[in-house]
């Protein structure tokens, strides 16, 4: 009877916890505690139906939120995992139906391949993102690289125009210093063509690299499509599972009230009887 009693506390999901509620009143009756098996038949009887209110808010919850969120998602701790979480986390409804539902195989293949499925479409979110924000930073230095390019070709023009007339100079130099001095002007004048020519194939350059991005997010976009579709899929296998799980919930507790249906009928024939016997004496 205290095994009974303690084991009441815990939810109906439980293995045995229903049972438990019927063996007070039956260990009740045995005693010859009649008033007190009634009692507890009651109550037995106002839990399952308590229960039963439970279970078709939690079956409206599946249809409204998927079974994922509204079992897995709805039953998480916010600063503990499960198996650290206290007593009173434990003893909550809508955890124990979940512990219960994952005890069998096909519903833990079913959990795990929506988690798989929701990480990776998490992450390829979060590669989307990055690539969105790598391509807008670019194009907005292609912009900028865009205006700049007629400073661009006007130094180049610039750089030129005095290559040329350094030319022209060292043509009609005497001097062998002027003639080193043209000669170190014609050389950086060079170098300077060669920087604005480089910088030029940079920005040409870095539209290869646009293009490329934009292929990345087009592929992307792809897995992502692909992800949605299995993750409906695995989605709405779960759901079936988890429902026909509550409804055989349900019909536990129906089958547990019309045992107590039953007990109690039995105990207002046996006090039917008694009276009629102490009547006739």
């Amino acid at each position: 009877m205290q095994s009974w009693h303690r084991a009441k506390k815990f939810p109906l999901a439980y293995a045995g916890v229903a049972d438990a509620w019927i063996g007070m009143g039956r260990g009740y009756d045995l005693a010859g505690y009649l008033g007190q098996a009634g009692e507890a038949y009651l109550a037995a009887n106002a839990a399952y139906e308590s229960e039963r209110v439970t279970l078709r808010k939690l079956k409206q919850q599946i249809r409204e939120k998927g079974a994922y969120g509204a079992l897995v998602k709805g039953a998480q701790t916010s600063d503990l995992e499960w198996f650290l979480a206290d007593s009173r986390t434990m003893q909550q409804p809508r955890q124990a139906y979940l512990m219960d539902f994952l005890d069998t195989p096909s519903a833990q293949i079913a959990v795990a391949r929506v988690a798989r499925l929701e990480r990776l479409d998490h992450r390829l979110s979060q590669e989307q993102s990055n690539l969105e924000v790598l391509l807008s930073e670019l194009d907005h230095r292609e912009k900028g690289g865009s205006a700049d390019q007629g400073e661009l070709r006007q130094l180049r023009a610039e750089g030129n125009a005095l290559g040329d007339q350094v030319e022209r100079l060292l043509e009609k130099a005497t001097g062998a210093e002027q003639k080193r001095r043209l000669a170190e002007m014609d050389r950086i004048l060079g170098d300077a063509d060669s920087a604005l020519t480089a910088v030029s194939h940079a920005g040409s350059a870095s539209g290869g690299v646009g293009a490329r991005l934009k292929a990345l997010l087009s592929e992307i976009a792809g897995y992502r499509e692909r992800v949605s579709a299995l993750r409906a899929t695995a989605e709405s296998r779960l759901d079936e599972l988890a429902l026909a799980y509550v409804d055989d919930q349900d019909q536990r507790m129906v089958y547990a009230y019309d045992k107590t249906e039953q007990q109690i009928a039995h105990l207002y024939e046996y006090l039917a009887l008694e009276n009629l016997q102490e009547t006739s004496q």
